[in-house]
């Protein structure tokens, strides 16, 4: 039984639907990680139907591309609330039953940009998604008595609807992107999905506070 979330009706209807097609218990309720008490009420919804939560993927996500020195007051609030704050939320409003249950699995989605500085426009993205990692060790370590494992994924560039136009509009960043993966591409969304899996499975039972990068070896360059 899978849950998606997002604060666009339409595209999270659209999402559960195909995936309803191809014979899956999945729904999606409309909720922005930016306002808590929507976030409360998601969660006591799920607790309420179902009675337990077995995963948590905290994959909500913004960017401003811009340099560091260009970010104005706006561009911080708004990216710290969503990249960073809004993992947290998810995070927060999950423990209660997963404490209660002594069980759960946390997966946040971080970034290599936490270790590498690209240079493309990510820098404050950057910034956050390091909060978001040192917040997953502290998680894993702080939970790990109630049987909650915390872990994160952290991908290399990859292509979606928040960067496309970016990288659309400056192909020279794009190009020296690629060429700095050792795989010789840049990401898709669908690269990230076995890691997940991975993680949100039993065959990770006894990982925690771990940053899984899935980059093409692009941290090794």
């Amino acid at each position: 039984t899978v849950i998606g979330s997002s604060r666009n009706p339409q595209t999270g209807t659209e999402a559960a639907a195909s995936l309803q097609n191809e014979g899956l218990d999945v729904c999606h309720i409309t909720a922005d990680v930016d306002d808590p008490a929507a976030m409360k009420a998601l969660f006591a919804g799920i607790i309420k139907k179902h009675g337990r939560l077995d995963v948590l993927v905290n994959n909500a996500g913004i960017s401003r591309m811009k340099p560091i020195e260009r970010f104005e007051e706006e561009d911080w609030n708004a990216v710290m609330r969503t990249d960073l704050y809004g993992t947290y939320i998810g995070c927060r409003e999950a423990l209660p039953v997963m404490r209660a249950q002594q069980s759960g699995k946390i997966i946040n989605l971080s970034s290599i940009t936490t270790q590498k500085c690209l240079n493309n426009g990510s820098s404050m993205y950057s910034v956050l998604k390091a909060g978001v990692d040192r917040m997953t060790k502290v998680m894993a370590v702080e939970w790990a008595p109630y049987g909650i494992t915390v872990n994160a994924v952290a991908p290399t560039t990859v292509i979606t609807g928040l960067n496309r136009d970016f990288y659309e509009n400056n192909p020279d960043v794009r190009e020296r992107v690629r060429k700095s993966i050792p795989l010789g591409r840049i990401s898709l969304p669908e690269d990230c999905v076995g890691a997940v899996v991975f993680l949100a499975s039993s065959a990770s039972d006894f990982i925690t506070g771990q940053i899984l990068r899935v980059d093409g070896g692009h941290s090794l360059t």
